[in-house]
């Protein structure tokens, strides 16, 4: 729990993870590691953004926080030192699109300059095209919201206790159920599936919510102009600017759409310069994401 010593949480994290995480070694008490899965040339990067702990005198005993120290092993270390060809997925309890603290700043837009393979300080990520950033994974919020921006999905997910968070997600009037104790929707989690050559990242739902895919890969649309998109048994099309989304006074969501406008059959028009997500909306609720970027 936050009431152990960062020692003590590290020895009882690292009891149940997996003997082929990977740990920076020069940090004893480390919370953050990568895992590989050669088969499917995939490698996961768990990030600890609690690592500046403070013992029991701050809320819940801890503060969040990105060290220097976490911040070089990451990128230098399991990002830059990946296997040729290998798609990267990070996993973190805050996500820094949504979540913009003033220490995540410099994590949020190395991220996104990995993302487009773009130098950033002396992180040569232009030479390593070969490598692929999937999705930043993370919770807090307690419930499913995503957008995708400058290369990167940052998807937030429902957290597995039986809180009710999950009703301040735009997408929860798409089903009717509600978290009740002993019930199947008591829970809420995720089983991820990747598609081989890394186009699709599968979020199949356990418990309340409803399942999630979203296409890694950005269409284009030009200003002025209209492509069509198709996803299975869609009944509805939503669409809202990645570069818009405000969280409301912790209650709502405010999804304002100025970039592309859709049509009931999945038609996309461009309507200015910028990106955008369309989502469509299958008859039980599911949700299929694309990442649009509209061009001159």
């Amino acid at each position: 729990g936050y009431s152990l010593s960062k020692a003590a949480t590290a020895k009882r994290f690292k009891a149940v993870t997996s003997e082929k995480a990977v740990y920076n070694p020069a940090d004893k008490n480390t919370l953050y590691f990568y895992y590989d899965q050669p088969d499917s040339k995939v490698r996961y990067i768990i990030l600890d953004v609690f690592d500046e702990f403070k013992g029991t005198d701050v809320y819940w005993g801890v503060k969040e926080g990105f060290s220097d120290k976490q911040y070089e092993w990451i990128f230098r270390e399991a990002v830059l030192n990946a296997p040729k060809d290998y798609g990267l997925f990070f996993v973190m309890h805050w996500t820094t699109t949504f979540d913009k603290a003033v220490h995540y700043k410099k994590l949020n837009e190395t991220l996104h300059a990995f993302a487009l393979h773009q130098d950033y300080g002396d992180f040569a990520f232009s030479k390593r095209p070969d490598l692929k950033l999937l999705m930043a994974l993370g919770g807090h919020r307690h419930h499913d919201m995503q957008v995708a921006s400058n290369g990167l999905w940052s998807v937030i997910t429902v957290c597995d206790a039986c809180y009710t968070d999950d009703t301040r997600s735009p997408f929860s009037e798409f089903y009717k159920e509600q978290r009740k104790k002993e019930t199947t929707q008591q829970h809420g989690f995720d089983y991820v599936s990747i598609n081989k050559d890394f186009s699709k990242v599968s979020m199949i739902r356990f418990g309340i919510g409803r399942n999630r895919v979203f296409n890694i890969n950005p269409v284009s649309v030009a200003l002025g102009s209209e492509i069509s998109l198709t996803s299975e048994d869609s009944v509805q099309w939503i669409c809202y600017d990645s570069d818009a989304i405000k969280y409301v006074n912790r209650k709502r969501w405010s999804l304002p759409s100025s970039v592309v406008g859709v049509t009931p059959d999945g038609r996309v028009f461009g309507l200015k310069e910028g990106e955008a997500v369309v989502a469509a909306i299958d008859s039980k609720g599911n949700q299929e994401y694309f990442y649009v970027k509209v061009t001159k």
